[in-house]
């Protein structure tokens, strides 16, 4: 599957002409009457939290369900999300998702990294409550972002280079058994420290990001 255009009931011919419809998301077709109109696309779905400096056991974050950041309560733009509404995709769309990653912002210190992957729980939900996927944040590395090693320099370590979870190859993290999600259909992610985590090294202001690989179905206009 890749981006391009489909009309239904009736395929775009190269001789077609294509008009707006009174209808968003349909074109009128050679005078035959709207169509609906599509574009699917290889889109990543993602969402960011703020973590704070220490996470009290039980905590549970919740991504993909709240335009602000929970912790500092700022507005969030397209550096952290590119949901347009809380919970749902937008009204005409649907996603096939094929993968859950977590990564961290780059410059992420690698003990936090640690700290954070070894310690989370993460949990899909769609619509009612239903547990889609559940698994440690471990179980899902993130073929996005950056990855490196550690330096030893006059004895000391540093940091050289960024270390994330997982490799930055979307061919090196097979896909997931595909998922559907429609317009209007509450989902989120759920990511949880049941034993807490005393004390981050950075402190507060690590973010912390969720992407859903997936095609995605846009109506057009």
């Amino acid at each position: 599957m890749s981006a391009g255009y489909q009309a239904y009931p009736y395929p775009i011919g190269p001789s077609d002409v294509l008009t707006p419809g009174e209808v968003a998301g349909t074109m009128y077709i050679n005078g035959k009457g709207p169509y609906l109109v599509s574009d699917w696309q290889n889109l990543p779905i993602y969402d960011t939290e703020v973590l704070p400096a220490a996470i009290a056991a039980g905590t549970t974050y919740q991504f993909f369900a709240g335009l602000n950041m929970t912790v500092t309560g700022v507005r969030k733009n397209l550096l952290d999300t590119n949901m347009t509404q809380q919970s749902m995709l937008s009204k005409g769309w649907r996603a096939v998702v094929y993968g859950i990653h977590f990564n961290m912002a780059p410059g992420t210190p690698n003990d936090d990294i640690q700290l954070i992957f070894a310690n989370g729980v993460y949990t899909f939900v769609i619509g009612n409550q239903k547990d889609e996927k559940q698994g440690l944040l471990l179980h899902a590395p993130s073929p996005y972002g950056l990855t490196g090693n550690m330096a030893i320099v006059a004895g000391a370590p540093v940091e050289k280079s960024n270390i994330n979870n997982g490799v930055p190859s979307l061919g090196a993290v097979p896909q997931d058994v595909p998922i559907d999600l429609y317009d209007q259909t509450s989902f989120r992610v759920d990511v949880t420290f049941p034993n807490g985590i005393a004390a981050l090294p950075a402190g507060a202001g690590l973010r912390l990001i969720t992407t859903l690989r997936a095609y995605v179905q846009k109506p057009l206009r």
